[in-house]
This record gives structure tokens, C-alpha cells and sequence, in this order.
């Protein structure tokens, strides 16, 4: 399964002030602009994900599957499998966009295809002092596209 931006099988940590500044991190609540009356939280994840409902990580491993498949957006000619998958997306930062009108966050056991938004991570490309330069990678559900 190669990729032309990194190799997921490695595993890079995340750096001190990443570590250091995780716990101070919540999340946001806003409306979305052209829907006065639909809430959206952005969660940040920096627990790995241990941290995100295994229903959660489940769809949005199908859905990256899927878009990996197509063969237009993210350069990798194979999906990962799920535990890969979840180590991969979750391992330094990410945050999950959720339609979130009731409040009910990360609960397992919700309809995923139809509040969640989308998905972003970053992460630092080279070990060591360079951990400055990042790279990031995004993901909008096929659900909320339509």
C-alpha cells in the first residue's frame, strides 16, 4: 500500500508542544452559514483513537476506503484495513465535524452518514527538529456532499 506522501505502516509521535497543548483543547460550537439553525461541534481528537467511538471510526474508514477507490483525491492504490486505518487518522490531531442540534457529541450509536461532516488531521512529516513542517489531510462525507 504505498503512498506518495508518507508510509502509513510508520508511525511518527507527536511533538512535545503537541502533547503539551493537547489538554487545553475543546470543542467549538457554531452555526453553519447558510442554515441559521443547524449546530455544528468541531471535536478535537488528541487521545488516538481510543477516544472515538468505534461506530465513528467504522464509517469513516468506509468512507475513506471509498474515496481512496476512486482514485482522485488521496494517493494510496489500496485501503487500509480498520485498526490501521483508525491508527492512521487518529494518531497525532484530528477533529470531527458533527451536525450536533441535540448535543449528543460523540455518543456511539448515532447516525453517523447523517451528522457527520467531515474529518481533518495533521500531522508532522519528519521526525526529529522539522516537526514544524505538517502535513493534513481532509475528508468531507459523501452524505453531507449530496
Amino acid at each position: 500500500m504505498p503512498s506518495i506522501l508518507e508510509d502509513p505502516s510508520t508511525r511518527n509521535p507527536p511533538p512535545k508542544a503537541h502533547t503539551d497543548a493537547a489538554p487545553t483543547l475543546t470543542a467549538r460550537k457554531t452555526t453553519l452559514p447558510k442554515s441559521s439553525s443547524a449546530s455544528m461541534t468541531l471535536y478535537p481528537i488528541t487521545g488516538g483513537p481510543k477516544t472515538v467511538p468505534k461506530d465513528l471510526i467504522k464509517f469513516l474508514h468506509e468512507e475513506f476506503s471509498a474515496e481512496i477507490l476512486r482514485g482522485g483525491t488521496y494517493p494510496m492504490e489500496q485501503p487500509m484495513a480498520l485498526d490501521q486505518f483508525a491508527d492512521y487518522w487518529f494518531e497525532t490531531f484530528a477533529a470531527l465535524a458533527i451536525l450536533d442540534d441535540e448535543g449528543e457529541g460523540l455518543r456511539a450509536g448515532r447516525d453517523w452518514k447523517s451528522v457527520c461532516m467531515g474529518t481533518f488531521y495533521i500531522k508532522p512529516n519528519y521526525p526529529g527538529m522539522l516537526f514544524s513542517v505538517t502535513f493534513g489531510f481532509n475528508s468531507t462525507c459523501i452524505g453531507i456532499k449530496h
